[in-house]
Formats: structure tokens, sequence, C-alpha cells
């Protein structure tokens, strides 16, 4: 029996999929749960037509994502923090603050996902790769400045 498979299943295959079963596993298990429908062939025609859309859509996708890739590809993004003595950071910086700051200047790695080996604590210029699926990634500096009391105080003194 031609069944259309409407959910993914880890034996037989994924959602859209047309399988040949047998009777008893699709009438007993398959139909009952809602798993499957049997395949007429307008239903046959329409999945091969959502399957192709499907296809162009993570093409798009893809394309896409290429696009961010290469146009967030070596961007250097600065992030100001308040810091102590001998540059050490108040605060560690985390990949929720990179993309935060990524946003600000219209980089919108939507989706993306910083790939830190640790928080960042001290000052200073890092290489950070950028995740953006589809195994795409991409390799950003963040430059980490530090803004101390005294800086704070010095620059605050001039503007009077």
């Amino acid at each position: 029996m031609k069944i259309v498979l409407l959910e993914d299943i880890l034996t037989l295959g994924r959602k859209g999929d047309v399988k040949e079963v047998s009777r008893g596993y699709a009438r007993n298990f398959l139909l009952p749960k809602g798993l499957a429908k049997i395949a007429t062939n307008d239903m046959i025609k329409s999945m091969e037509l959502k399957k192709q859309a499907k296809l162009k859509q993570e093409e798009l996708e893809l394309e896409k994502i290429k696009a961010l890739s290469e146009s967030i590809e070596g961007k250097k993004i600065t992030i100001k923090v308040k810091t102590g003595e001998k540059n050490q950071l108040f605060e560690s910086i985390s990949p929720a603050m990179i993309l935060t700051a990524a946003k600000k200047l219209r980089l919108k790695p939507d989706n993306a996902e910083i790939v830190l080996d640790e928080h960042i604590k001290k000052t200073g210029e890092y290489p950070v790769v950028v995740n953006l699926g589809h195994n795409i990634k991409a390799k950003i500096l963040i430059e980490v400045v530090g803004e101390s009391k005294e800086t704070k105080a010095k620059t605050t003194k001039k503007a009077k």
C-alpha cells in the first residue's frame, strides 16, 4: 500500500515521503495515529511540488547566508565596557553582548551563534567565529575598549 508520511518517522522516512508499506502496518498503526495518509495521484503530485518549493527556499536561504558571511567577514566590532585596574573588566563579554553590538552596527546575523572558547575578561582584540548555519562560518574581530572611572572624570572635566 502506498502512503504519504505526514510526520518524520525514524524507521520509515521523512515528512512528505511516499512509501510502500504493508496494509496491516498502514491500517493498524500509521493511519489511526495520523502519521500518514493513503497516497493518491493528486496527493503525490502536490507533495512533489511542495518538495521542489522547499528545495528552492533552502537554496535562497543558503545564498542569503553566504552573502551575509561575505559581508561580515573580517569586520571589526568595538565594545566599550567599564574597567578597573590593569584593564580588568567588571563584567565579561558574552556571545549575547557581541550579537547585540553586531546588530547595532546593522550586521544583523539573525540566528547566528557566536563561538567563544571562554568569555572575554580583558581589553584587547579577539578573533571570534560566527556560525551562521548550514555549516557556514565567518570570522570577525572584537575590540574590547575599557572605560575606567579616571578616564570618564578627565573627559568630563575637559568638556566643561
